[in-house]
């Protein structure tokens, strides 16, 4: 095996490539392929036609982020695929700014063939009984089902998470699951009812996989403990897909394929020749619908090139921390630039803002998200509950669901930008 390898653009920016690739030049026959298929790729790269390398090109590449991907590919990607059958994923936003994904039956057998590879690493078999345990809708989950009908898996369920919780716990103790795949938040809220109540010498979990979100230390002590089995992490995003997942060896690492995806970091930090860590910047190769170029997640997370345990060659990588840009509330990661464009569409003049999350004191499956406002907008407050309520995409589920809830503040200008500036500040203890 060769390194993989890391190419440092500048000092701003690093990118890792597979082994088995010559960078410049597949990313110039990649450029040319998108020329090909997309106008608005077409236009994008027009002013660099002359130059035949591609590192020039990726070098000078503007990064882009989900306005970019919502105004442009998203709408291109549906008139070339009114004629042809297709699937829609979708990210969280205001109602009228969420994310939409396509993904034709070529993004389909392509994801499938991640998330098949992400189960077969957990020793997923045709004998397992695999639980998909959610809040929303059936759709996503039906897709992880048939990854694992794909390996053999006969024996497949889907379990809402709804008040009371007792059904969900009678269910799982009912069908025995041997894998289950869930948010961690979302886990978080039966867990102590779900050891309370079932008699867990019959439920002989052989893996937990988790995916959205990182897993609080005290959940995974809990699964550990009480649930006895190995805990696996899958990792991806509704723009890209699944990306990779982790192994026994490194739960809280995730194998992926470089020749999939180009992981780039921002701002680099060179920990070792084989370890780098940095904001997360996306570049797609087999997403065929909708790809990204320098697309930028808001996840800081950490590259790494040495050889796993599990004798497995591909790269690792690590989520470290959201960027203070961006936050999670099971598994829906909510930007600022949401909430504050939001908001400014409807209150003229406001320029400022700050997001403060909360663990609620009563209880711990509730997020509180405390949004302060310039003292100005004081009268608007019935306004601005109405529009976090019922006018967010996701955020108005959880609502009610009762996962979240909110506090409106108002402040002078001078009280509200603190925290060395930071926009959104996270004092959820499952953050730590």
């Amino acid at each position: 095996m060769k390194n993989h390898l890391f190419i440092n653009h500048n000092e701003k920016l690093v990118s890792l490539f597979s082994d088995r690739i010559e960078p410049s030049q597949f990313l110039a026959d990649y450029f040319s392929s998108l020329c090909r298929k997309f106008e608005y790729y077409r236009n994008l790269l027009k002013p660099f036609n002359s130059d035949r390398c591609g590192l020039n090109i990726f070098n000078n590449l503007p990064e882009s982020d989900k306005d970019d991907y919502r105004t442009t590919s998203q709408r291109e990607a549906l008139l070339l695929s009114k004629n042809e059958l297709f699937t829609t994923e979708y990210s969280s936003g205001s109602t009228s700014k969420c994310v939409l994904r396509i993904c034709r039956q070529e993004d389909d057998i392509a994801e499938l063939k991640v998330t098949e590879e992400v189960f077969r690493r957990t020793g997923m078999n045709q004998e397992d009984v695999v639980v998909c345990l959610e809040i929303g809708s059936f759709t996503i989950h039906d897709f992880y089902l048939r990854a694992a009908r794909n390996i053999g898996v006969h024996l497949n369920y889907f379990i809402h998470l709804t008040y009371p919780y007792k059904n969900a716990i009678n269910q799982l103790s009912n069908i025995k699951p041997t894998i289950l795949l869930t948010i961690p938040s979302l886990f978080a809220i039966i867990v102590d009812e779900f050891v309370e109540m079932c008699n867990l010498s019959n439920i002989n979990l052989k893996a937990f996989i988790y995916m959205g979100e990182s897993l609080p230390s005290e959940l995974r002590l809990k699964i550990q403990t009480h649930l006895k089995c190995p805990i696996y992490s899958f990792y991806g995003t509704t723009e890209t897909g699944g990306i990779g997942g982790s192994c026994k060896f490194d739960p809280q690492s995730i194998h992926y394929n470089p020749e999939n995806i180009l992981f780039s970091l921002k701002n680099p930090s060179k920990l070792s020749n084989k370890k780098w860590r940095g904001e997360a910047i996306l570049t797609t190769f087999n997403v065929h619908s909708q790809p990204v170029l320098k697309y930028k997640i808001g996840d800081v997370i950490e590259l790494n090139t040495n050889l796993c345990k599990c004798g497995e060659t591909l790269p690792r990588l690590r989520f470290i921390e959201r960027t203070s840009e961006s936050f999670l509330i099971a598994a829906e990661k909510f930007k600022y630039d949401m909430f504050f464009n939001t908001f400014s569409s409807v209150l003229p003049g406001l320029d400022i803002m700050n997001i403060i999350i909360n663990d609620d004191l009563n209880n711990k499956n509730l997020t509180i998200l405390n949004i302060v406002f310039p003292l100005k907008f004081k009268q608007e407050k019935l306004k601005i509950l109405k529009i976090l309520k019922h006018d967010i995409f996701e955020l108005d589920a959880m609502y009610r669901y009762g996962l979240v809830d909110f506090n409106i503040d108002f402040k002078p200008v001078s009280q509200i930008v603190f925290k060395k500036n930071k926009k959104i500040i996270d004092f959820r203890s499952s953050m730590k």
